[in-house]
């Protein structure tokens, strides 16, 4: 496991305004024309094993989904997701041009963000990761769990096993009960218990239990202030 500051994850509860977050489920209800359905991704069991390797398909409607998976009988498309801002590509040097860095991506890239035209009920949602303390704002995306669909564990980007030094920093909050740990093997995974964190992205994360309901989740890509990194304890460190 790669640690940040010798912590599989970042307790952000104390630092942020969590108490004051909306409650953004009827936002995401009207927001249906704006969900992306995400391919299939590759899968990995909480030994680090390969479940499901990425296979290529060209689903881009919910109908294209249910005609595969219905064909196949492959449902591991666990996540749907909602993207809120787009900009510019990052500098990401390994083809990951989603995978933001706060060294490496210059302002040029990071001040490109711009919200999407969202339907007026996200005003307040918009407001709150505004009054966040970070010195940039970059995507931020509503990640839907299905109901009764394992997601199993993921990268945000598949390395194969590699990894490398990066300040890719962003903010992960629960919105709702939401089982979520950080693999560890070959040891047990680590469970968050708390509802906002950062960790490395580099490291298997997920979940080996199925929801009822569907679940919601954040991600906002960012650069904390310099405030914030002292604050958690980061602030010495230049690369995880």
């Amino acid at each position: 496991m790669k640690l940040i500051n010798d912590k599989p994850y970042i307790n952000l509860d104390p630092f942020l305004p969590i108490n004051t977050m909306p409650d953004i489920k009827e936002a995401v209800i009207e927001s249906y024309d704006l969900i992306r359905f995400s391919n299939p991704i590759t899968l990995f069991d909480t030994n680090g094993k390969i479940i499901v390797k990425n296979p290529k398909t060209s689903d881009k409607t919910y109908k294209d989904v249910w005609i595969r998976e219905m064909k196949t009988g492959l449902c591991n498309t666990p996540y749907i997701f909602l993207f809120q801002r787009e900009g510019k590509e990052s500098n990401n040097k390994y083809g990951y041009p989603w995978i933001y860095d706060s060294i490496i991506d210059d302002d040029n890239i990071w001040d490109s963000f711009k919200w999407l035209n969202l339907p007026k009920i996200w005003k307040p949602w918009m407001n709150w990761v505004e009054s966040l303390p970070l010195k940039k704002l970059g995507q931020v995306a509503i990640f839907l769990q299905r109901p009764y669909i394992t997601p199993q564990h993921h990268q945000d980007h598949l390395l194969n096993g590699q990894s490398y030094q990066h300040r890719q920093e962003f903010i992960r909050i629960g919105m709702n009960e939401k089982h979520f740990h950080i693999l560890n093997i070959p040891n047990e995974p680590v469970q968050v218990t708390s509802k906002a964190i950062f960790f490395n992205q580099q490291n298997l994360h997920g979940s080996d239990q199925y929801s009822t309901t569907w679940t919601i989740s954040a991600r906002i890509d960012c650069v904390f202030t310099d405030e914030l990194r002292e604050k958690v304890g980061i602030g010495n460190i230049d690369r995880y």
